[in-house]
């Protein structure tokens, strides 16, 4: 049954991201994007600590596919997800000589994975949101970003979590 789930999903997920794998990428559009933030989590306990490694792969100048592995030390969890990203530039802000709204970009994300503690996995899923700011070619700078994280674990396997991450951090893309 579960390996059944598994793969309903990642064919949802295919599936979702087909129409914009054929609309191709710009030539001057990184196409791999791997990032590490700092993470603060409110779980059942208290706020963790927590720190995100997340890597993503431009598929359409707005859709890319990205992954998210965030580690909790503290309660000894780890999350594991994937899905659909969309990106777009603030363009409707006013442009200024001493500001220039392409140098951020706006993503939203829905992602779906496990998450693993003491040995047993659940299923988990997120969604959320965030803004980049460029500071060179291919460094981002991460200023906010804003997850819901839905899983069981935390507080026992009978009840789902709603556990809220707050994260900052550096993005490197080629």
């Amino acid at each position: 049954m579960r390996n059944r789930t598994v793969a309903v999903l990642l064919f949802a997920f295919a599936l979702i991201c087909l129409p914009a794998a054929g609309q191709g990428v710009p030539a001057n559009t990184p196409t791999v994007e791997i990032s590490g933030s700092y993470s603060l989590v409110r779980t059942s306990f208290e706020f963790e600590q927590a720190s995100t490694i997340a890597g993503a792969v431009r598929l359409s100048p707005r859709w890319s596919a990205r992954a998210d592995f965030v580690n909790l030390p503290s309660p000894g969890a780890k999350v594991y997800l994937a899905g659909p990203e969309w990106r777009f530039v603030p363009d409707f802000l006013p442009a200024t000589p001493k500001f220039s709204p392409d140098r951020f970009e706006c993503f939203v994300t829905a992602q779906i994975g496990a998450a693993r503690q003491d040995g047993g996995a659940r299923l988990a899923y997120s969604f959320g949101g965030g803004i980049d700011f460029r500071a060179q070619d291919n460094v981002w700078v991460r200023l906010a970003e804003y997850k819901y994280i839905r899983t069981p674990l935390f507080d026992g396997p009978l009840t789902l979590r709603n556990n809220q991450a707050v994260s900052t951090g550096l993005s490197l893309r080629f």
